[in-house]
C-alpha cells in the first residue's frame, strides 16, 4: 500500500513529495504536510519506527498538518494517549465511512476513542482537524483518493498561507 500512496502523492505533488525513511531525513522535516503511511507493525507489540516518531514530533512542534493512514493513525492515537488495542480477530471487511464511501479495513489492532469504546474507529482527529487519521487506505479506493486529495489540498493551502 505504501508504494501506491507514494505514487498518488507524487502524481499530485511531483516536485514536493519527499519520502523519509531514516532519522536524518526525519530530522529535516520542514513545513508542508506530513503523511504517515501504513505498516504491518503494531503500536501495541512493536517499537515505534524511530524515523516516524522523529518526523511526528517535529511536525507537531511546527504545527504542521499531519495525516496518519492505518498504522500512522494508530501511532498518532497512541502518541495522543488514545487506547490502541489488539482486536479479538483481524477485521477483513468493507465498511462505509462517512464522506469517503466503502473502504476495505484490514488490521489486527484498533483505536478506541472513549466515546465509542466498543467499536474501533475508522477516522479520528487530534488537535482539531489539523492532525487526523484514517484506519483504511484512502489511496486504494476511488472515493478515498478524492478525500485524500481534498484533505491534502486544504491543509497544504492553509500551511502555505500561514507562512507568508
Amino acid at each position: 500500500m505504501t508504494d501506491r500512496l507514494i505514487s498518488v502523492l507524487t502524481e499530485w505533488y511531483p516536485d514536493d513529495t519527499r519520502v523519509v525513511q531514516d532519522v536524518a531525513g526525519a530530522s529535516r522535516v520542514q513545513g508542508g504536510v506530513l503523511v504517515l503511511s501504513g505498516s504491518s507493525l503494531s503500536v501495541v507489540t512493536d517499537a515505534l519506527p524511530q524515523p516516524a516518531a522523529v518526523a511526528v514530533a517535529r511536525a507537531l512542534r511546527q504545527r504542521m498538518p499531519v495525516l496518519g493512514i492505518c498504522f500512522g493513525f494508530q501511532m498518532l492515537a497512541w502518541l495522543h494517549g488514545i487506547p490502541v488495542r489488539p482486536l479479538a480477530q483481524k477485521v477483513r471487511e468493507h465498511r462505509s465511512v462517512d464522506g469517503v464511501g466503502r473502504v476495505y479495513f484490514h488490521h489486527g489492532d484498533g483505536i478506541f476513542f472513549p466515546e465509542d469504546d466498543d467499536r474501533p474507529a475508522m477516522l479520528g482527529q487530534f488537535d482539531g482537524v489539523r492532525v487526523c487519521g484514517v484506519q483504511f487506505h484512502p489511496e486504494a479506493t476511488e472515493n478515498g483518493r478524492a478525500w485524500l486529495g481534498q484533505w491534502l489540498g486544504q491543509w497544504l493551502g492553509r500551511w502555505l498561507a500561514q507562512q507568508q
